[in-house]
């Protein structure tokens, strides 16, 4: 509690010098968002706080060295990253918070590997180095993209038919309540998230249809 108090006290102090700053600020402990939510312009909460408690409209959702899924671990179903962005629509966000991007140990040109009892092998980033010294693309990195064009394209699809709209999204994500997607903090309930190709494909398809119509 000190430092929840600690926390409310420099908000007050900066405010003084700064009256018309904004504070954006990431949680990760249900305790602390809720008790410090009020002093923050621009909540950011992980996915678990985000998914138990939509009624503090968080601006952003993260992911990190937890969920199991979906995530964008070296291991995780490449498709789990498309589904971030479908995601961040359907718990009315602004979008997803990846808390790194170029992250790279000493040798990343050829192991991307550090600390992985701790930081699963791909949490570190989403591109890789060169040695041209130019940024290469991770085959996640570009699921992301495709995710992101989910997004935009639900945006455009919800002003000719909303109702439509989230039905398509219920489709393709099976359980609608985001408080019944996690076992806890880190787990997420063994049947969800496991979206394959061919129902990206179908969702992409009926997506483009009711914009086109």
């Amino acid at each position: 509690m000190n430092s929840l108090n600690a926390f409310k006290e420099s908000i007050a102090e900066l405010k003084k010098v700064i009256p018309d700053a904004k504070f954006k600020v990431t949680f990760d402990k249900e305790e602390a968002l809720k008790e410090l939510a009020p002093y923050v312009d621009y909540l950011v909460t992980s996915f678990n706080c985000t998914c138990q408690n939509p009624e503090l409209n968080s601006k952003q959702f993260y992911v990190c060295n937890y969920p199991d899924k979906p995530n964008t671990f070296l291991n995780s179903n490449l498709l789990e990253t498309r589904l971030l962005p479908i995601l961040a629509y359907w718990t009315k966000t602004d979008g997803l918070l990846r808390w790194a991007y170029n992250c790279w140990p000493e040798n990343a040109l050829t192991d991307i590997r550090y600390n992985t009892n701790n930081l699963p092998t791909g949490d570190l980033c989403l591109v890789y180095p060169s040695k041209s010294g130019h940024l290469l693309s991770s085959l996640r990195m570009k699921q992301l993209y495709r995710g992101i064009e989910d997004f935009a394209l639900l945006k455009q699809a919800e002003q000719r038919d909303y109702e439509k709209t989230q039905e398509l999204v219920v489709t393709l994500l099976g359980e609608k309540d985001p408080k019944k997607w996690m076992q806890n903090s880190h787990l997420t309930q063994p049947a969800l998230f496991k979206q394959t190709e061919k129902q990206f494909k179908a969702f992409r398809q009926a997506l483009l249809k009711l914009i086109v119509e």
